[in-house]
């Protein structure tokens, strides 16, 4: 896994297994890989790991069940959907929508650009699967 400086690794682990929930590689009652497994996996020390799956407990998307290990949490995905939509709301749009004062872009033309965008990928992803 490559790491970047902009935020603690702790919870760029935290991240990607909550990508994990949202594509469905880790679904509800899964158990997910121990912290000695995970830290060997991604090459950090198991106490990285370790505050990775404490981050996870505190913010309800895993659960730990003594002498088995750590398993998605049945509402992780409600859970994570959640947490990634405050996210947008509160440090992504604000972010965007300074970006577009820069560019004296509107509403609407982000929006129209947004669309063109999104098309591209759903028709890239459909020629993928063919």
């Amino acid at each position: 896994m490559n790491f970047n400086e902009s935020s603690p690794i702790y919870l760029q682990i935290a991240e990607k297994l909550c990508d994990g929930v949202l594509s469905g590689l880790y679904g509800a009652g899964q158990r997910i890989p121990s912290v000695r497994e995970m830290a060997v996996a991604i090459e950090v020390n198991p106490n990285t790991v370790q505050r990775t799956y404490t981050t996870l407990q505190e913010w309800g998307i895993v659960e730990m069940r003594r002498g088995q290990g750590y398993f998605v949490a049945p509402d992780a995905l409600s859970k994570t959907r959640a947490r990634r939509r405050r996210t947008l709301e509160q440090e992504e749009i604000p972010r965007i929508i300074a970006h577009l004062n820069a560019l004296s872009m509107s509403i609407d033309e982000f929006s129209a650009l947004c669309r063109q965008i999104q098309e591209r990928q759903q028709t890239e992803s459909e020629e993928k699967t063919q």
